[in-house]
């Protein structure tokens, strides 16, 4: 017998698929591992993901993803069940696919809602040479777990382990670092600007809504 372990496991294969991550996105799945009040600070922060066929709300509209992906084509990205960058379609080549798609492939697509993060200035570095111009930064954190079978409630390891910062050009659609599409970033944190009180007291740890 193998005492390999199965890495990932299928729980942990089935959580990272696109179709899983759309239902983890609802408050009534959120409320089986948070708070009701967690639920709702959370799913606020969410975008709308579901199958082309699923009934969604989107800015007071309530339609089939399809329908409001085809009708507001540049507020939506048609994404396979595949991972490694260059596969998701965006404006008319999402419409086409979407268009032509049959039933029974729906199952391998969701369709997302366009995220637009700020974009702010940054010098990157190209093929050794620096570049400048508007950037956009994907955030991400990644750990380790390990249970028994069956030891879901009492895991042998479950650990924060860092983050992942990639940084891209504002018009770039891919995120891909391998690929050459974005970079590995880092973090420069900095101490909030802090006021000091009237007649020498306390400083202010909230400068912007003081008198």
């Amino acid at each position: 017998a193998s005492t390999a372990i199965s890495v990932p496991s299928i729980p942990a294969q089935l959580a990272n698929m696109k179709m899983v991550q759309g239902r983890l996105t609802s408050p009534e799945v959120l409320r089986r591992y948070l708070l009701d009040s967690e639920a709702e600070a959370v799913a606020a922060t969410f975008v709308v993901m579901a199958s082309p066929s699923e009934e969604v709300t989107w800015n007071g509209r309530c339609a089939p993803a399809r329908d409001l992906a085809l009708a507001f084509p540049e507020d939506w990205i048609l994404k396979p069940q595949r991972e490694g960058g260059g596969n998701n379609l965006y404006g008319q080549d999402m419409v086409r696919r979407l268009q032509a798609m049959h039933p029974a492939e729906e199952p391998a697509f969701i369709l997302m809602e366009y995220i637009r993060p700020a974009a702010f200035h940054s010098v990157r570095l190209v093929e050794n040479e620096p570049v400048e111009g508007l950037c956009l930064t994907e955030f991400g954190t990644f750990g380790a777990f390990l249970m028994e079978p069956g030891g879901l409630e009492k895991p042998l390891v479950d650990e924060d382990l860092g983050y992942l910062l990639r940084t891209k050009d504002h018009q770039s659609r891919e995120g891909l670092v391998i690929g050459g599409y974005a970079a590995l970033d880092v973090l420069a944190l900095e101490e909030p600007t802090r006021l000091s009180g009237p007649e020498g007291g306390n400083p202010s740890a909230d400068p912007v809504t003081r008198a």
